[in-house]
């Protein structure tokens, strides 16, 4: 779908005196009969397009629906939920040992992937085009990585619950399943 607003070169909430003299503007340099040798035929033929879609209210509101629409984020993954309350938001992860490590203990490095606003656009995909950071989503997704340090003799089956308020991510909780798995190899 083509920006009419980036063609005209005017913002979203341009009024429509901005969006009138940014269309005459654009047929000065692009109109094959006053632009000279560097006119553009299927440039001046968009900027028609843009002007005939933004010029009236009607198209226009039609318009910024469809590209609201369009540019609204993804679904989050399955294993991301938000509460009732709409706040927070659970990251489940399952950490699977073998009898040894369970029986040992020891230090595992882990590295869980996050989605959260974008900091480039502030979440909103870009203003006059789309953020070259998170490709227009308002979301970018980032990785924390932490040691997790499973003591001596741990039980077959734990869960840890962390929140990641102090790693940045207001809101959100981190679940780990510890399970210890007899059919895999020590």
């Amino acid at each position: 779908m083509k920006d009419y607003y980036l063609i005209l070169g005017v913002s979203r909430g341009a009024t429509t005196r901005q969006i009138r003299r940014a269309f005459r503007r654009r047929v000065k340099e692009l109109h094959p009969d006053v632009g000279g040798p560097t006119a553009d035929s299927a440039a001046f033929r968009e900027v028609a397009e843009a002007y005939a879609t933004l010029g009236r209210p009607e198209r226009r509101r039609s318009y910024d629906a469809l590209l609201a629409r369009r540019e609204s984020p993804p679904p989050p993954p399955p294993r991301r939920r938000r509460t009732a309350h709409g706040a927070a938001r659970e990251i489940a992860l399952e950490v699977v040992l073998s009898p040894r490590e369970a029986r040992e203990g020891g230090v595992f490095s882990l590295v869980v992937p996050l989605r959260g606003p974008c900091d480039a656009c502030g979440g909103w995909g870009g203003f006059l085009g789309v953020c070259p950071r998170c490709g227009g989503w308002g979301e970018c997704e980032t990785r924390l990585a932490f040691d997790l340090v499973v003591p001596p003799g741990a039980p077959a089956a734990s869960r840890l619950e962390c929140p990641l308020d102090a790693w940045g991510v207001p809101g959100a909780r981190l679940t780990i399943f510890l399970r210890t798995a007899p059919g895999v190899p020590d």
